[in-house]
């Protein structure tokens, strides 16, 4: 299995899961905002489609021989029986083998199982692409129409300071979320207001989740090898950068002191 198992375990709900609609931040005026994480794309991640066209076509090969060539021996009643010795000299009556199709309901079950196997392998593998994450950005609020106000804002998220902090505080319940997977195109992703998006800890120090109110499961974040507010960190000060700049100065530093504690 190419993906992890705390991969694996976030799309435990791919089948049922809403599919969130895209968005793309071409043109509006938001790439200059910098994202507060940012990752490569891992590499099975980008070979998935080639994978799962691979199964697919195994899968369909192996169906195909269960079905048309998964065959049993059985006595063949039209061949002539014939007459043999057997070391001790006694004569022994010997029956000619064939080979021919299993029972219809044996193959059907069989190939249905390889069917389900290989399907379940591709959906799992796609599912587990579309929620590692590839890029986060905290937007600022949306306004009716730019205004020198609503520069110098998008300015501050741009270029965080001490004043754009302080913004961040009061424009709390405007904020916006842009949450890009590996499975969108590169200007395109989700957004969903900051409110409704909670960051948690993840499976293991080397990564962290967020939680989006209506989308079931996680978005992963690798923090190895990743990219936070413009940084290449270890792994500690970057989980440090993650708590402070999702929640702020202070409440940061004690969700970082609390896991500390904890480890």
């Amino acid at each position: 299995m190419l993906a992890s198992r705390r991969c694996i375990k976030n799309v435990r709900h791919f089948w049922t899961r809403t599919t969130p609609k895209s968005t793309s931040l071409r043109g509006s005026g938001l790439e200059a905002v910098q994202p507060l994480y940012a990752r490569k794309t891992p590499w099975w991640a980008r070979w998935t489609w080639f994978i799962v066209i691979a199964d697919l076509i195994t899968t369909a090969s192996a169906v195909e021989l269960t079905w048309h060539y998964w065959t049993e021996e059985v006595p063949d009643t039209t061949s002539s029986s014939s007459d043999a010795k057997s070391p001790e000299g006694e004569a022994v009556q010997t029956k000619g083998l064939r080979y021919e199709l299993r029972p219809v309901w044996q193959r059907a079950v069989f190939a249905g199982g390889q069917l389900f196997l290989g399907i379940a392998l591709a959906s799992l593998l796609l599912g587990t692409r579309s929620r590692i994450v590839r890029k986060v950005m905290i937007l600022p609020p949306t306004s009716p129409a730019p205004t020198a106000s609503s520069a110098q804002q998008l300015k501050a998220f741009a270029t965080p300071s001490a004043g754009a902090a302080k913004q961040k505080s009061h424009a709390a319940d405007g904020r916006r979320v842009f949450i890009q997977s590996v499975s969108h195109l590169q200007p395109q992703g989700i957004v969903r207001p900051f409110r409704d998006c909670k960051l948690v800890r993840g499976k293991g120090e080397d990564e962290m989740a967020l939680e989006v109110t209506g989308l079931k499961g996680q978005f992963v974040m690798g923090l190895e090898g990743a990219v936070v507010n413009g940084e290449a960190m270890p792994l500690w000060k970057a989980r440090e950068a993650m708590w402070k700049g999702w929640y702020g100065e202070k409440k940061g530093r004690q969700l970082v002191l609390e896991e500390r504690l904890e480890t």
